[in-house]
């Protein structure tokens, strides 16, 4: 599913910025270092201050960055009187004219099923949604914005859009590609430590 932006980035398409309240600029390079009589593999980290930055304090880096992109949807939602989750989901909805499955919608969104369908419901209600069963499978709904919901919803999509490429164009594009790899690896490795 492809993204429309109202004006092309200035910059990576795949940069998204993780936290404005620190610029931590992180260079990974391999080193062995000896803990507790085993020799492992660690990343050394170097930030911005010239300090090493070890996996632990990465990893809780990493997760107060996630908490600030985080914080900082919830309060543009509340800026535009809009409900966070709803937004992500009218948001999953936006290039979709033909609409999309309640379970494309919680992949794209990253929320459960029940979670999902309470939202449609609502969405529903307010005459913002439309919801039709799928042509492949009965049981299956699909949701799609209508005329009613696009304008309703146009000023918070388009002015998070914005903002969004605003702040994907303060970083370069270095700094974008190396943020989506990291990121990217992050994901991949802790992924693959669930699935062992």
């Amino acid at each position: 599913m492809s993204r429309e932006y109202p004006v092309e980035p200035a910059c990576c398409g795949d940069a998204v910025a993780a936290s404005s309240s620190r610029h931590l600029v992180w260079i990974q390079c391999g080193r062995a270092q000896k803990v507790n009589q085993q020799t492992i593999i660690v990343n050394k980290w170097t930030n911005s201050k010239g300090g090493k930055m070890l996996p632990e304090e990465f990893s809780k880096e990493m997760w107060e960055c996630w908490r600030d992109v985080a914080v900082a949807y919830s309060a543009f939602a509340k800026n535009m009187g809009v409900d966070t989750s709803e937004l992500y989901v009218v948001d999953a909805l936006w290039d979709e004219p033909e609409g999309c499955s309640q379970r494309s919608i919680c992949e794209l969104c990253d929320m459960g099923k029940q979670t999902v369908s309470a939202i449609c419901k609502r969405l529903a209600a307010r005459d913002v949604v439309v919801g039709r069963a799928s042509e492949v499978d009965k049981r299956e709904r699909i949701m799609a914005l209508t005329k009613e919901g696009r304008e309703q919803w146009r000023l918070p999509v388009v002015r998070m859009r914005e903002l969004e490429l605003k702040a994907a164009a303060a970083i370069s594009p270095e700094e974008g590609e190396l943020f989506v790899k990291v990121v990217r690896l992050y994901a991949k490795t802790f992924q693959e430590g669930v699935q062992q």
